[in-house]
Parts: structure tokens; C-alpha cells; sequence
């Protein structure tokens, strides 16, 4: 009996790192351990069989053997889900990248419609020459801000494939620190068979804190992986704002030279789209 809840403690252990969802990575359900305690039998209730040698050695077997199945499926499990991960970032990723092409080309259109109207409003050569002059200057500053908003977004998803590559590190080594306490738990009972004796109750709790471990490691997995995130958009954040507040400083430059050189002549500025958080 000693032998079946034991394995029942394994398969829990083991599934509990099958959820392919990164939520249920980022937050370890405790069920499981609490659906054991559900199943056991109060120790003043419990029956005192003598197990004879060979019934005991051949349920362990059936628990090694189901310890292996489980491993392997968790694994394949966890590879899946991070795999898929990878796929949904990098899809993200080109519709990202898509939509900031297009507004950026959307852009530089308008900035040459509205010089072209501009310029046919001019009356003298300098005046048009102004005119050419301040689409010049338009066009550098969207220029710089451009260079400044990639070169942001490539240091930030650096930092975000660093830190995910860490985390899933520190969760495959979590998972191999609890397998070698499932596998030693499953030696011991071995062990135990071997001499025809009847499973000690210590074997159950090594397996309880090795999920208990597991559980704790991830934890600090994810929350180490949360303050990275956090640094990353924080300092992307900062580099798009200041290179914003840079634009509009030479935007605003550009178009009191172009007053001056104008005089009354109307000179709106190009519309000016602001850059988006997934920028």
C-alpha cells in the first residue's frame, strides 16, 4: 500500500511539469500535493500488512518503470512548450517589425506630399529653397530618431532572450534536482525490497521535498526573470522617450528656420506619428 501511494506522490510530481502554459510555469500549482493529502488514510486507521518479499520488489518495478514514463513525457512536454514559445515570440516579433515598416514608409511619404505643397506655395527660389531645406532637416531627424528607436529595440530584445534563456536554464536544472530525488527515493525503496522489508515512511517525504524544491526553484526563476524583464522595457522605454524628445527638439528647430527664411508663408509641419510601446 506503502508502495502505491508513493507512486502516486511520483505521478504528481512528475505531470506537474507537463503544463506546456507559460502561466502555469510562472505560477506552480500546489493541487496536486494537496490531492495527495487528500488520499491518504488516517495512520491510526492504516492497516499493518506484512507484505511477502516478492509482491514488494515486483510493485517497485511497476513504480521505476512508471517513474521513467512520466519523466519522459514531462520533458517532451516542457521541450514542446518552450518551443512554442520561441515560435509565438518570433511571430510577434514580424508583425512588430511589419506595422512599424509601413508607418515608418507612411511617413516618409507625407513628409514629401506636404513639401511638394509647400514648395508651390513658395513666391521667390529662396523661399523654395527654404522649403527644400526644412524637408532636408525633417527627414535627418526622422532619420536619427529611427536609428536611435532600433537600436533600442535590438538591445531590448537582447535582454529579453537573455533573461528567458536564463530562466529556462535554471528550470531544467530544477527539474533535474527533482528527478535525482525521485530516483533516489525509488532506490531506496529498492533497497527495501531487496531485504523483503516493508517501504519506510521517509521515502514518501524525500519525494515531498523534492517537488517542494522544484516548486521553490522555479519561483525564484520566474521572479528573477520578472525583475529582469522589468529593467530591459524600463531602459527601451527611456531610450525611445529620449530620442522622441530629440526629434521634436530638431523638428521644432527646423521649423522656425524655415519661418524665418519664409516670413508669413504657412508652413504646418508634417504630421508626426507618435512611436508605440512595440516600437
Amino acid at each position: 500500500m506503502k508502495h502505491f501511494l508513493f507512486l502516486t506522490v511520483v505521478t504528481a510530481l512528475i505531470l506537474s511539469a507537463t503544463a506546456p502554459a507559460l502561466a502555469r510555469e510562472n505560477e506552480p500549482s500546489e493541487k496536486p500535493e494537496r490531492r495527495i493529502e487528500a488520499t491518504r488514510t488516517p495512520a491510526t486507521a492504516r492497516p499493518k500488512p506484512t507484505p511477502k518479499a516478492g509482491e514488494v520488489c515486483e510493485k517497485t518495478k511497476q513504480v521505476e518503470d512508471r517513474v521513467s514514463e512520466l519523466k519522459k513525457k514531462g520533458e517532451t512536454a516542457r521541450l514542446k512548450a518552450q518551443d512554442k514559445r520561441e515560435d509565438t515570440i518570433t511571430e510577434v516579433r514580424k508583425k512588430v517589425d511589419t506595422t512599424l515598416d509601413t508607418r515608418r514608409a507612411t511617413r516618409a511619404e507625407q513628409v514629401d506630399v506636404f513639401g511638394a505643397k509647400y514648395e508651390q506655395r513658395a513666391t521667390t527660389e529662396a523661399q523654395k529653397q527654404a522649403v527644400r531645406d526644412f524637408v532636408a532637416a525633417v527627414k535627418q531627424a526622422i532619420a536619427v530618431r529611427t536609428a536611435a528607436i532600433d537600436a533600442a529595440q535590438v538591445t531590448a530584445r537582447s535582454g529579453r532572450d537573455a533573461a528567458r534563456t536564463q530562466r529556462e536554464a535554471a528550470v531544467a536544472a530544477a527539474v533535474q534536482v527533482r528527478d535525482a530525488g525521485v530516483a533516489a527515493a525509488v532506490e531506496s525503496i529498492k533497497e527495501d525490497c531487496a531485504n523483503g522489508e516493508r517501504a519506510k515512511s521517509v521515502t514518501d517525504k524525500s519525494a515531498r521535498v523534492a517537488q517542494e524544491t522544484y516548486v521553490a526553484a522555479v519561483k525564484a526563476a520566474n521572479e528573477t526573470y520578472k525583475a529582469k524583464m522589468k529593467t530591459v522595457n524600463e531602459t527601451r522605454n527611456a531610450s525611445i522617450k529620449a530620442a522622441q524628445e530629440a526629434f521634436k527638439k530638431s523638428l521644432d528647430t527646423a521649423k522656425k528656420t524655415l519661418k524665418t527664411a519664409v516670413g508669413e508663408l504657412e508652413t504646418p509641419a508634417p504630421t508626426a506619428t507618435p512611436v508605440s510601446a512595440t516600437e
